[in-house]
């Protein structure tokens, strides 16, 4: 091969594997022009998009900061720290430090802490208000929405919304704790009797089936019960 034409082919087999080893019949395919707009282009110009100092960390979300206020509040709740969650929740949403997107789920989150600490009509505000912003979620929140109208003696809301609340939720295998909550509603608030034992037959179905949510089908019946 002539020094001259070596020479020339050179950059093209330098540079062929960004380009043509991802093609069949690699260089076969290659277009000698993209070597030379790469090898014509400013080396600063190639430097990695991320400066030393902007890495991405791992520990932090994808949305671009640490864990949110709903997330540490949530945590708390599970971890049985539930007066802390309440606490953590109220004073971030006085002081406007939950973002706009996270705000309705924020509410009910404390509209939930707020049946749990036995505060229904504070509980049915909340989840008003986080209906309004989020109503497509509307269905995961209303188990406890009929229960706390049933605490607050509204039984014929509570009823319609926990006929509501059954199909929804019963459909889903991981809203079995609200399934639980709608039927035992139901069993409490149907006006004949026959309705009222099947509601009763269908809490009986759930434990049976789901013996590993015994707690949580505990913690709903103290809620029903209003203590």
């Amino acid at each position: 091969m002539p020094r001259t034409l070596a020479l020339t082919l050179l950059p093209v087999f330098c540079l062929a594997p960004s380009f043509a080893l991802a093609q069949p019949g690699a260089l076969a395919t290659f277009d000698p022009s993209l070597a030379a707009t790469v090898a014509e282009a400013p080396e600063a110009e190639q430097d990695d998009e991320y400066a030393e100092d902007e890495t991405y960390d791992e520990e932090m979300e994808y949305c671009g900061g640490g864990e949110s206020v709903l997330d540490e509040a949530r945590y708390e709740m599970e971890s049985g720290d539930e007066a802390g969650a309440h606490r953590r929740l109220v004073a971030a949403l006085r002081e406007g430090r939950v973002e706009e997107w996270e705000r309705g789920y924020a509410l009910a989150l404390l509209g939930e802490l707020q049946l749990r600490r036995g505060e229904p009509g504070r509980a049915l505000v909340n989840f008003t208000r986080a209906q309004r912003i989020e109503p497509s979620a509307t269905s995961s929140w209303r188990a406890s929405i009929a229960t706390a109208l049933y605490l607050r003696g509204r039984r014929t809301d509570a009823r319609e919304t926990a006929r509501e609340a059954r199909e929804d939720a019963c459909a889903d295998v991981y809203a079995v704790a609200s399934c639980y909550a709608a039927n035992l509603v139901l069993s409490r608030t149907e006006r004949d009797a026959e309705t009222r034992a099947a509601a009763a037959e269908a809490l009986a179905t759930l434990r049976a089936a789901h013996p590993g949510s015994e707690d949580a089908f505990a913690d709903v019946e103290r809620r029903v019960r209003g203590s």
